[in-house]
């Protein structure tokens, strides 16, 4: 009976170690796989996004043969090397990310996972950290040791028993209420504190933040100024706005700019800058001239946009100096002509008979923030046919507002079955200045009328048929 009794001990024993890495390396293959599907999918709206994937199997009851003992809750495909769909129960995957996911793209992560389970859970969290690489590898291991511990505990224990007497195997019993709470604690201890994240710009000076920003405004970076802007602590912003006296223009006209991340700020340059916020591109260009020792002074920002040839540039370059201690250089006389984006809703007909009679009260920078069709309808006859002709009617029924005079100027560059097509749909679609159609024909027509300005309003004429 012993004898008997050993021999399936042993058995079980052979095949559980079989199963037992080929199961969970099949288990941790596929949410390496969920993770790395996941990530790609955050990366373009937070590239330091966290994304934790684990599964779950259905437990299952295994009875030892020959044997008066049944053993519960164990999980995995007994001496097999892969999961089955089947095994899966449920699928959990941690998000931890910097700003709070969109609706959108959590329904877009969850149609990821194509594995039909019977639950899969999503939890969002929005954290202050950026967990370091060597931090991320060592949870990783953490995790795998969860699953070696939590599912495969009692096997082990099965099998270190197949050396010992019929006696041991009993003891075993005792193993199978192990606390989760135990092992969880025994998890969180092998893995380390999330450690916090030190916002680089929080350590900026604002000699520094000055520098940053009036290289910008000088070299026209501007979309890497609104990037700058907006991670700048708020205690740093208003101290840039009391020291440099054309930030607060700038900083406004960067409110329609979409941002671009670069790099320059963590140039050695800027951690003790020479004042250059009032000097021009020519400006350096002049003091480099004089001094070109100073060409080491400049920032790349400076360096890459300054208007001199390859050759100076080179020889700049191999300049050598001990002293950044040159003369001051020239203060530019003409500032950056830089204007803030308008927000317009509507406009009357009185707005845009004015604007009809002389758009000249409007600078050409603001032209495109002014969505009117009076931009189409100053253009001369064979511009405004060839802008109009490609739009469908359909799009033409959706901006159709404004005074009768202007919409009788755009109405004769269309042809009469287009006019007519126009005015069905006019029927059925309510015309608004917020659409991409007006973006689309204002930012036309104010380029086409700087190329070659109308010399003032055009009165309709009527097409020949």
């Amino acid at each position: 009976m012993i004898r008997h009794f050993a021999k399936s001990i042993l058995l079980l024993a052979l095949f559980e170690a079989t199963s037992l890495f080929a199961n969970l390396s099949a288990t941790v293959q596929l949410e390496s796989e969920l993770q790395d599907k996941l990530r790609s999918i955050l990366t373009p709206f937070d590239t330091s996004a966290i994304v934790v994937v684990n599964v779950e199997q259905n437990p299952y009851r295994f009875e030892l043969p020959g044997l008066n003992l049944a053993i519960d809750d164990l999980t995995g495909s007994f001496g097999e090397g892969e999961l089955d769909k089947e095994d899966i129960g449920k699928i959990q995957v941690r998000v931890r990310s910097r700003r709070a996911i969109p609706t959108d793209l959590r329904a877009a992560l969850s149609e990821a996972i194509a594995i039909p389970t019977p639950k899969k859970e999503f939890l969002f969290d929005i954290i202050e950290v950026d967990v370091e690489r060597s931090v991320s590898s060592l949870s990783d291991f953490g995790k795998v040791v969860t699953l070696v511990v939590r599912d495969r505990l009692l096997w082990i224990a099965i099998a270190m028993g197949a050396l010992l007497t019929a006696i041991a195997v009993f003891a075993l019993r005792s193993l199978r209420k192990v606390s989760q709470d135990t092992v969880n604690q025994l998890v969180e201890g092998l893995t380390p504190a999330p450690m916090p994240l030190q916002n680089e710009f929080e350590s900026l000076t604002v000699e520094s933040a000055v520098a940053l920003l009036s290289d910008c405004y000088w070299c026209h970076q501007d979309d890497y100024a609104a990037w700058l802007w907006l991670r700048f602590p708020a205690s740093l912003r208003t101290a840039v706005l009391e020291r440099w006296t054309e930030a607060r223009g700038y900083v406004k006209s960067l409110s329609s700019v979409v941002p671009a991340a670069r790099s320059h700020h963590a140039h050695p340059n800027y951690l003790n800058p020479i004042d250059l916020s009032s000097v021009s591109q020519q400006g350096c260009e002049q003091w480099v001239r004089k001094n070109p020792g100073a060409w080491h002074a400049l920032t790349p920002l400076r360096q890459a946009h300054i208007a001199m040839p390859l050759k100076e540039r080179v020889r700049f370059e191999g300049t050598r100096t001990d002293s950044l201690k040159f003369p001051s250089p020239p203060t530019a006389q003409n500032k950056r002509v830089v204007t803030s984006a308008m927000e317009i809703v509507d406009l009357s007909d009185e707005d845009e008979l004015a604007l009809l009679a002389d758009p000249s009260f409007v600078p050409v920078d603001l032209r495109k923030h002014v969505p009117s069709l009076v931009w189409v309808a100053l253009l001369s006859p064979a511009d405004r046919e060839r802008l109009l002709a490609p739009v469908p009617a359909k799009d033409l029924a959706e901006v159709w507002m404004g005074p009768s005079r202007v919409l009788q100027i755009i109405e004769a560059s269309l042809s009469p079955e287009k006019r007519k097509r126009v005015s069905e749909c006019r029927t059925q679609i309510k015309p608004t200045r917020n659409s991409e159609t007006m973006q689309y024909l204002v930012g036309q027509a104010v380029w086409l009328l700087i190329q070659q300005p109308s010399s003032g309003p055009i009165e309709p004429t009527r097409k020949a048929a």
